[in-house]
């Protein structure tokens, strides 16, 4: 490695892009402590201040490095060296402030999901409301109830934003509605009580939908067709889950504690399984599809998160604070730099999944009642937002000092 002073005022240190060994991504990394690996992306944003410049001269020979990178003073560039603009944050000391929290008159917070990239976040309650909220200026955008007989479970919004799909467990229905005006656009009966819907990300009029029985059952929207795709008797759907890896479709769907990975046929409109495990050894209390392996983060009731590839379904990385605790919900932002979770001791847990399976920040979020039911992160990892089962939602934002 090169070492260079720039000058009194600052030091510059080489960073190196090189592949993650356990994600085969390409990363940068830093020989100083409390750094993070940072994706390509995050590289190729990197073009608005002077902070940075590439060093393509120092190459290390007989090493696996791609290019060496040079994190300088922006007054003090080295001489002859092309500069990279933008700073990049690489220290990994978090910080968080609590900025509001809401009491609901419910039982429990049963989702809670960042909806877009403006700060908006949606909860639905178990007693049949939807609350949009505004996390950048702590207001409430809109309020319905599409379940007046309470019992929602799960929702799904469209890729637009424009639609979102409800399921009762109360009524046995599944409705999709248009939030902005309010109006609902159709009603699905099961005859039993659904668990969990989603959209197909590319075809609007389809979606899927899991029961209590775990059958799993693809809708046609227009003509409110249902056929069974799948069917795992005695085993309640606990979450459904699409992902796009380049010109493929994936859908993973969890039902107890069995794991099924469904690739999309696109001549033929049908989902054909490509890896199943049908007995992970404890229920699946959620997973979160995460572009950048492509895998899935599994949320287990034996307290620990899995970081399983798709569609091998091998397990990569595992996380768990305490093993006394379940971790209830996780979330991960698209690129994967954050992984939180939420455990039934009132914790918030913040990993570093590109890393390691390291605990960056814990969180102590509810006392009383103190299971953390579900949690959400925005995309540019400013805001996370939890829901307990006593009906209370916790807005707090995160800072990297």
């Amino acid at each position: 490695m090169v070492m260079r002073k720039i000058s009194p005022r600052s030091e510059t240190r080489v960073i190196t892009i090189k592949k993650d060994p356990i994600t085969n991504v390409d990363v940068f990394n830093s020989p100083r402590k409390h750094t993070s690996l940072l994706s390509m992306r995050e590289i190729q944003e990197a073009l608005v201040k002077n902070e940075v410049s590439l060093d393509e001269s120092s190459q290390d020979s007989g090493s696996d490095l791609d290019k060496m990178y040079l994190l300088d003073h922006p007054q003090d560039p080295p001489p002859n060296v092309p500069t990279i603009r933008k700073l990049i944050e690489i220290e990994q000391r978090l910080n968080y402030e609590k900025l509001k929290c809401w009491r609901y008159n419910t039982k429990k917070i049963t989702k809670i999901e960042f909806i877009n990239d403006l700060g908006h976040f949606c909860m639905g309650t178990l007693d049949g409301h939807m609350i949009v909220y505004d996390a950048i200026h702590l207001e409430k955008i809109y309020q319905f109830t599409p379940h007046s007989r309470g019992g929602l479970v799960d929702y799904c919004w469209s890729m637009d934003s424009e639609y979102v799909l409800t399921a009762s467990t109360i009524d046995h229905s599944i409705k999709l509605w248009q939030p902005s005006t309010k109006e609902k656009i159709n009603t699905f009966y099961l005859g039993v009580s659904p668990t969990s819907v989603a959209f197909n990300p590319i075809n609007p009029n389809q979606f899927i939908a899991g029961d209590i029985l775990g059958n799993i059952y693809v809708y046609n929207v227009s003509n409110s067709r249902k056929t069974l795709i799948q069917s795992i008797p005695n085993s309640p759907v606990s979450a459904i889950q699409f992902g796009i890896v380049t010109s493929e479709l994936w859908l993973i769907i969890a039902a107890a504690s069995h794991i099924l990975v469904l690739e999309y046929n696109f001549r033929n409109g049908e989902y054909e399984i490509s890896k199943t495990i049908n007995n992970l050894g404890c229920d699946i209390t959620s997973i979160k599809f995460l572009d950048m392996l492509p895998g899935i983060i599994v949320t287990c009731s034996d307290g620990m998160i899995r970081l399983m590839n798709i569609p091998q379904l091998h397990t990569i990385r595992e996380y768990r604070i305490n093993p006394n605790t379940a971790n209830i919900c996780s979330d991960i932002p698209s690129d994967g730099k954050y992984l939180v979770s939420g455990s039934e001791d009132g914790n918030i847990c913040i990993f570093s999944p590109r890393k390691d399976s390291k605990l960056l920040k814990q969180i102590k979020v509810h006392k009383r009642p103190r299971i953390v039911n579900t949690i959400a992160i925005s995309d540019d990892h400013k805001y996370i937002v939890s829901g307990s089962k006593g009906g209370i939602a916790c807005l707090y934002q995160l800072t990297v000092m």
